[in-house]
């Protein structure tokens, strides 16, 4: 443990040339993930290995310090982040309903054209040409959840720095304040949810594309 502590001191020590022109948060952010990728790297790869995650994790750590303090700078108040972000929510969560909508329409589209296509006296290769068109877009339709899918982790997760940020910057006891940056907890929550609402979504067009082959 002790070779990991030191060998995290030493990646922290090449990344905070970059942060110490920044802010507080953003070497926080480095200096937090240099220790923990320090540990698991020593644990999975001796010293060579807790280097390489100290660093790793140091970078990690400095961009998720970097998004905080931006963010921070961006609005005059912690009421005026806080309403934006809730903003952000309801616009995700109006997306992914359009994009639920949009995936059940393809999907129930894409069994009537097979249906019909089995009824139907066209040849091979027009079926081919008529299988093809219908994988074509819902390849599309799975790229495009797939990438929401990574968005919405990336939401949940600066959902999850910023409130740790702000709670470490809040005093205990004022609990009006405390209880106003638990809205960054339901805010990660519900992108979890609508993730896993599109992951069912993608699931659905795989099968989908399966059965055409």
């Amino acid at each position: 443990m002790r070779k990991h502590t030191i060998t995290a001191c030493i990646a922290l020590s090449l990344l905070t040339g970059c942060a110490n022109q920044g802010d507080q948060t953003r070497a926080e952010g480095a200096g937090l993930g240099v220790l923990l990728g320090a540990v698991a790297g020593g644990v999975l790869g001796g010293k060579e290995g807790a280097f390489i995650g100290a660093t790793a994790g140091g970078l990690v750590g400095l961009a998720a310090g970097d998004y905080v303090a931006k963010e921070k700078a961006k609005y005059k108040s912690t009421e005026e982040l806080l309403d934006a972000h809730k903003k952000e929510v309801a616009e995700a969560a109006a997306t992914a309903e359009a994009r639920s909508r949009s995936t059940g329409l393809l999907i129930k589209s894409t069994e009537m054209q097979l249906a019909d296509l089995k009824r139907s006296n066209a040849s091979a290769e027009d079926q081919l040409k008529t299988k093809a068109v219908m994988l074509d877009r819902l390849k599309q339709q799975h790229e495009q959840l797939k990438s929401d899918v990574v968005l919405l982790d990336q939401k949940a997760d600066q959902e999850t720095n910023l409130y740790n940020d702000l709670k470490k910057r809040t005093a205990t006891n004022d609990q009006a304040a405390q209880a106003k940056i638990q809205q960054l907890v339901d805010n990660r929550d519900q992108y979890v949810q609508q993730k896993l609402a599109i992951s069912g979504q993608i699931t659905a067009i795989e099968k989908e594309i399966n059965q055409i082959g």
